[in-house]
């Protein structure tokens, strides 16, 4: 079943939990608990709370039906019930306060306040008044830490009632001011005229050619060869002149 309840009758007095477990084999591991819960008159304590505010005063009930002796204190959650060592994080007698006498510390119930630190606790009830002290009840843990604030968000800005009108320009725009574009520079005029190329090969060859050259073993003079040379040489100027591939 996924929920339910369940009665038990054979439960003897004393403060006790019920538990839920998964396990069928001793010892058993549970996977959730109730809070403590009385049967008879047995000693009790009891909180308002499972969590407060650091500087919140913590509220304890307790009960103490047979009417002994006893003092409360409070003591860190791990403490061990039957063996409590160290300092009280704050105590009193069952009156409420440390200044109590006579019947005021006997009294079988009650409800009063104590101011604790920052930690997780647990209110214990003593009879022992021999350190170390054992409990004859104690309450569930409880914790004290600082509260976290609420964001506080802004008051809504109150809505305009009418809608702001702007008023229309008195003058016209002024239009920009225009940018004449840059004159591009003129490339500088060539100093020589290009030569223009021919568009038709010679009409004409040269017509003076040397009429003879000189044969093996003539011999001629130096100057007379330079002269040729020179001859040649003009012939083959004209001819690269009229547009010729020598």
């Amino acid at each position: 079943m996924s929920s339910g309840e369940v009665t038990f009758n054979t439960i003897e007095d004393g403060v006790w939990r019920a538990f839920i477990m998964l396990d069928m084999y001793s010892p058993y591991e549970s996977v959730a608990f109730s809070k403590t819960f009385a049967v008879g008159a047995v000693d009790q304590i009891l909180m308002s709370k499972e969590a407060y505010s650091v500087g919140e005063n913590v509220e304890v009930s307790f009960y103490n039906p047979t009417g002994a002796r006893v003092w409360i204190g409070v003591y860190p959650a791990s403490s061990d019930p039957s063996n409590l060592q160290g300092s009280t994080a704050a105590w009193s007698w069952p009156c409420g306060t440390r200044t109590c006498t006579g019947t005021n510390q006997y009294l079988t119930d009650g409800t009063f306040e104590l101011s604790v630190r920052e930690g997780e606790w647990r209110v214990y009830m003593m009879r022992d008044m021999t350190y170390p002290y054992s409990s004859v009840a104690y309450s569930d843990l409880f914790i004290v830490a600082p509260s976290t604030p609420n964001p506080t968000t802004a008051p809504p800005t109150a809505q305009p009632t009418s809608k702001p009108t702007t008023a229309p320009p008195t003058n016209p725009p002024t239009p920009l001011a225009t940018t004449a574009m840059p004159t591009p520079r003129p490339s500088p005029l060539p100093t020589q005229n290009p030569t223009p190329q021919p568009s038709a090969p010679p009409s004409a060859y040269p017509t003076s050619f040397p009429t003879s050259f000189p044969t093996v073993g003539e011999t001629q003079s130096y100057a007379e060869l330079q002269s040729r040379i020179a001859e040649l040489e003009d012939i083959i100027k004209q001819m690269e002149d009229a547009g010729c591939t020598v």
